[in-house]
C-alpha cells in the first residue's frame, strides 16, 4: 500500500465517525458563510452533491442566488471524464469562474487528497485559470504537508467552519 492510499484511509476513516448532526449542520452554515465573504456576484459557480463526510453547501444555491451554479457529472467511467451541467438548462458548462471542491482532506499548501480517482484532477487541468475552493471540516484540514504528485491540481485557498485558509508557498 502507497503512502498516499495509506493518508487516504486515515481520512476515510475520520469521516465514517458519526458527527452529531446538530454539530454538522452547524459547521456546513459556517463553511457558507466563510464563502459568501468573497461575494461572488454574477460568476458561475461549480458545485457538488456531497459524498458522506463531505461538507453541504447546496444551500449557498438558495443564499447567493445571484451565481450559476452548476454540478459536476461523470460522462465517460473508463476514461474517468466528467462535465459540469448547468442547474438551469440541464447544459453543459465549459467556462466556470470559481470551483467548490470537496476532498478527503486538504493541507495548509492548498493541497488536495481526493479519492483516488482524478476526476476532478483531470477536469481542473484543462480549467487552470478558474479559482478554486477546497472545502472540508476542521478535522480534515492538515497542517502537514499531505502527499502530492504532479498531476494534483492546488487550491487557491480552503474554506473549513473555523476559517478561510490561504495556501502557503
Amino acid at each position: 500500500m502507497s503512502f498516499k492510499t495509506s493518508i487516504r484511509q486515515i481520512f476515510k476513516n475520520i469521516n465514517l465517525k458519526p458527527k452529531y448532526s446538530f454539530k454538522k449542520n452547524y459547521d456546513n452554515e459556517l463553511i457558507i458563510d466563510n464563502m459568501k465573504r468573497f461575494n461572488f456576484k454574477n460568476k458561475t459557480i461549480g458545485i457538488y452533491n456531497p459524498l458522506i463526510g463531505e461538507p453541504n453547501v447546496i444551500s449557498i444555491i438558495e443564499k447567493c442566488p445571484i451565481n450559476n451554479y452548476a454540478f459536476p457529472k461523470i460522462t465517460d467511467k473508463t476514461n474517468k471524464i466528467m462535465k459540469y451541467i448547468d442547474i438551469t438548462n440541464n447544459k453543459e458548462i465549459n467556462d466556470i469562474d470559481v470551483f467548490i471542491i470537496p476532498g478527503l482532506a486538504f493541507d495548509k499548501f492548498g493541497t488536495r487528497l481526493g479519492y483516488g480517482s482524478g476526476y476532478f484532477d483531470r477536469y481542473l487541468h484543462s480549467n487552470f485559470k478558474s479559482f478554486k475552493i477546497g472545502v472540508c471540516y476542521d478535522e480534515n484540514f492538515s497542517v502537514s504537508p499531505l502527499p502530492r504528485e504532479k498531476h494534483d491540481v492546488q487550491m487557491d485557498l480552503i474554506i473549513t467552519p473555523s476559517g478561510i485558509h490561504f495556501p502557503q508557498k
